[in-house]
């Protein structure tokens, strides 16, 4: 992958960027309930030494993969499984961290208007 964006970087780019020309692959990202199973059986799996609750492997508004790990992840980074119960754990990491991070990135990405 670093010898992709190297060559990338160095190829001219005429007036065009290269960017411009790759297609988008639009991806779904929800899945069904048996690949969620499926990554829910890997987390606890992964997790063996600190298992994780089943409130917060069954915590999937959008029904991602991406979400499971990610609650599953942060539970263990931070140490929560004495701090908060797991549905309240996700709600305030959604709150806390993902929202802000979301508005920032917008507001970086957004162009402001000049008055």
């Amino acid at each position: 992958m670093a010898t992709y964006w190297a060559n990338l970087a160095l190829a001219p780019v005429n007036g065009f960027s290269i960017l411009n020309h790759l297609p988008l692959v639009h991806l779904p990202t929800r899945v069904k309930d048996n690949a969620l199973e499926l990554a829910r059986a890997v987390l606890r799996r992964e997790f063996a030494s600190t298992p994780l609750p089943d409130p917060l492997l069954q915590f999937s508004e959008a029904n991602t993969v991406a979400e499971l790990v990610f609650y599953a992840t942060e539970w263990y980074r931070l140490g929560a499984s004495a701090a908060k119960p797991p549905l309240e754990f996700c709600l305030d990491t959604l709150a806390d961290k993902v929202y802000p991070e979301v508005r920032e990135l917008l507001s970086f990405v957004r162009p402001k208007l000049v008055l």
